[in-house]
C-alpha cells in the first residue's frame, strides 16, 4: 500500500501548448510506479511531470509526499 500527496502543480503542470499534466495522467504513473520505494517514485513521477512539460516554464510549485506501508520480510 502506497498514499502519494501532491500540490496542484504536479497536477497542473502545463506543456507548450498549456495542456495540464492532469490527474489521470499522474493516478496512471502512480499505479504502476506507486509499489516502488518513496523517494524512487517520486523522483519518476518529477521526471515525467518535467518530460511532459518539455521546454515550457514552470508555472507553480511542484511538491510530492510518498509514504508506504513497510514490506514484511
Amino acid at each position: 500500500d502506497s498514499l502519494l500527496l501532491f500540490s496542484d502543480g504536479i497536477s497542473e503542470a502545463m506543456d507548450a501548448r498549456r495542456t495540464e499534466f492532469g490527474d489521470d495522467r499522474l493516478r496512471a504513473l502512480w499505479q504502476e510506479h506507486g509499489k516502488h520505494p518513496p523517494r524512487e517514485a517520486i523522483e519518476t513521477v518529477l521526471a515525467a511531470v518535467e518530460a511532459f512539460r518539455g521546454p515550457a516554464v514552470q508555472s507553480d510549485d511542484m511538491t510530492l509526499v510518498a509514504v508506504s506501508a513497510p514490506r514484511a520480510h
